[in-house]
């Protein structure tokens, strides 16, 4: 079956109704090009599922906005790739909401680079759970800014494992709270 996405112009896409949108199958996603993508209005992007972004590859994420990105469903960012979640910039990453950041799993924090992961906001820290603190490797853990750290909650900072404690700075352990510590 072919697609007929290559042939709606960029300036038309955005004309598209949220039920198109919807109904776009994986090979239509698949076959958007940067242009197109680029051309989705925030109304369009939450109403792309899971399997439509998922469909995306990894070198056009670069194409959205910070506020198209934000406009996802968790339930669609639940999609993401590891490789896609990769290819986002940190300004997109920082741009997402906590309860985006909060929805992602063990598996798409995998895909966050420390430099992503520096620039993620204290309100985006504290998101995560203690399961996805405890997925963290020990250079994302490092990469973590010290009043970053704060953010988090007891029961993440009780999920570090013996590693990841090692990898905190002297910077980073002086930046806990006395509860923090505690814990």
């Amino acid at each position: 079956m072919s697609t007929i996405v290559p042939f709606i112009s960029a300036a038309r896409i955005s004309g598209l109704s949220t039920a198109t949108i919807q109904g776009f199958t994986t090979e239509d996603w698949a076959a958007f090009n940067t242009d197109q993508l680029i051309a989705l209005t925030t109304v369009q992007m939450a109403a792309i599922s899971s399997t439509g972004i998922a469909a995306i590859s990894a070198a056009k994420m670069t194409a959205f906005e910070t506020q198209d990105l934000r406009a996802l469903t968790t339930t669609t960012i639940k999609g993401l790739s590891s490789a896609q979640i990769d290819a986002l910039t940190s300004d997109q990453l920082s741009a997402l909401t906590t309860g985006q950041i909060g929805s992602l799993s063990s598996d798409q924090l995998d895909g966050v680079g420390v430099a992503e992961i520096a620039a993620l906001t204290s309100a985006q820290i504290g998101s995560l759970s203690s399961a996805q603190v405890a997925s963290l490797s020990t250079d994302q853990i490092a990469a973590i800014e010290t009043g970053d750290l704060r953010a988090m909650s007891t029961a993440s900072i009780r999920a570090l494992d013996a590693g990841q404690l090692d990898a905190l700075t002297s910077d980073q352990l002086q930046a806990l709270t006395s509860t923090q510590l505690n814990a």
